[in-house]
């Protein structure tokens, strides 16, 4: 092997042994982010649960701050348009978009309770932080790019864009409650109720595409 492919052979060798080192510390931090709160956690803790020494975490991650953003942009494709609601867009397939809009008012639980409680925490430090702030805001706008996508393919029309528009707001409210009721409470929202919400979202989409 050459001097300038052994070099980059380690150059490669330790990146990967960095990304992996991040990933602990990321998956770690989620973990305790969600057991016990973002104030409630050390970085001394975070070390310890990834098994990282500390003065090697701060070269990684400055600050609590920073591994909170990280955990975010790294599950960023959670945020990111929908496959279902592509593929039911990509095919025009009505009945595949309104089910994907049922899914998303419903916040569904075994997405993740760990998840669901990391993002919880994500939202309450967007209060006190400017950049977590603006990460949350990426990810509001893109629920709400896809939810405008998926009402503009089932009511069409310039004539309707205003009242899509109140109803994204409308469902973009309704999960934000269920999602909140889930990461509170902790128990079994009834599907009855999820039915009820989905209903009535569906009646003003109804409404909607009638007029």
């Amino acid at each position: 092997m050459s001097d300038g492919a052994t070099t980059r052979h380690q150059q490669g060798s330790q990146r990967s042994r960095a990304d992996e080192r991040r990933e602990r510390i990321l998956t770690a931090a989620s973990r305790l982010f969600a057991e016990q709160g973002f104030h409630n956690t050390g970085i001394a803790q975070i070390a310890r649960e990834s098994d990282v020494l500390v003065g090697q975490l701060y070269r990684d991650f400055a600050s609590k701050q920073d591994i909170i953003v990280a955990i975010v942009e790294r599950d960023m494709q959670d945020f990111l348009p929908d496959v279902e609601l592509t593929t039911a867009l990509d095919a025009n397939d009505h009945p595949a978009i309104r089910r994907w809009i049922t899914r998303f008012i419903s916040c569904p639980p075994e997405e993740g309770e760990t998840n669901h409680r990391v993002i919880s925490e994500i939202i309450a430090e967007a209060a006190r932080s400017d950049r977590v702030a603006g990460v949350v805001t990426r990810i509001h706008q893109s629920f709400r790019s896809q939810l405008s996508s998926a009402l503009e393919r089932l009511a069409p029309g310039d004539a309707r864009a205003r009242r899509r528009e109140m109803l994204v707001e409308v469902i973009l409210t309704i999960s934000s409650g269920v999602f909140q009721r889930r990461v509170t409470f902790r128990d079994a929202l009834p599907d009855e109720v999820i039915a009820v919400l989905a209903e009535g979202v569906q009646r003003r989409i109804d409404m909607l595409a009638a007029s």
